[in-house]
């Protein structure tokens, strides 16, 4: 099995962004991979309340799985090229952290952005996506809201899967990772939102704008 590996060079869009440390990676990989469990912990319970309603949901829908792994740098030498370091040494003692995910390729499928909640895609996939996200933030007691949201397709025990990877955040706190844009964001998924029929089969609570001021 071939794997991809990650890691965090840059945490904004500035022109002179920031170099990352090498503890700002760990720590952002960190949270992604807990971010990641999230999702699979929220897409299962999600499941389970459409079984409960009977809602026609497209069942295609996966989490990626991923891993942290550590580039050990021996004594005397530096980090792998790829790694992209650059500091003192004593920096990077621990080694050099990367997210690892199974490789996949093909087509990516855009369903939302970091703050654009409209245009997506249709047809039943985006629309179940778009309970999905709604059901995630009533049942994360609008706390957060699940964003950029991206899926490539994968055979899983012989299953061809929609896999969501690389999902992002926005938080009520704003310090859930780079593209946690707190409430601001919250308030955007909530302008943006409209009820498809997996929302209302669903029996979800309708959203006003006001709940994120």
């Amino acid at each position: 099995e071939s794997f991809a590996l990650k890691r965090f060079y840059r945490t904004s869009d500035d022109d002179l962004p920031r170099p990352v440390s090498v503890h700002d990676n760990l720590k952002h990989l960190t949270e992604e991979i807990l971010l990641l469990g999230e999702v699979e912990y929220f897409l299962e319970q999600f499941y389970e309340h459409g079984e409960i309603y009977s809602a026609d949901l497209d069942t295609t829908l996966s989490v990626s799985k991923a891993w942290l792994a550590t580039e050990k740098v021996a004594e005397g030498q530096t980090p792998s090229v790829a790694a992209g370091v650059s500091e003192d040494p004593d920096a990077y003692t621990d080694g050099i952290s990367w997210l690892m995910e199974p490789l996949r390729s093909g087509q990516v499928t855009k369903f939302r952005g970091t703050l654009n909640f409209s245009g997506a895609p249709r047809g039943k996939l985006a629309a179940t996506v778009d309970a999905f996200v709604h059901f995630t933030y009533l049942y994360s007691k609008k706390t957060m809201v699940i964003c950029d949201i991206q899926t490539m397709k994968q055979r899983i025990n012989g299953e061809l899967k929609n896999v969501i990877f690389d999902p992002m955040v926005h938080s009520q706190t704003g310090n859930r990772g780079p593209g946690d844009h707190g409430k601001q964001g919250i308030s955007d998924f909530l302008a943006t939102h409209t009820c498809n029929i997996k929302c209302r089969s669903l029996r979800l609570e309708p959203l006003d704008n006001e709940e994120a001021e």
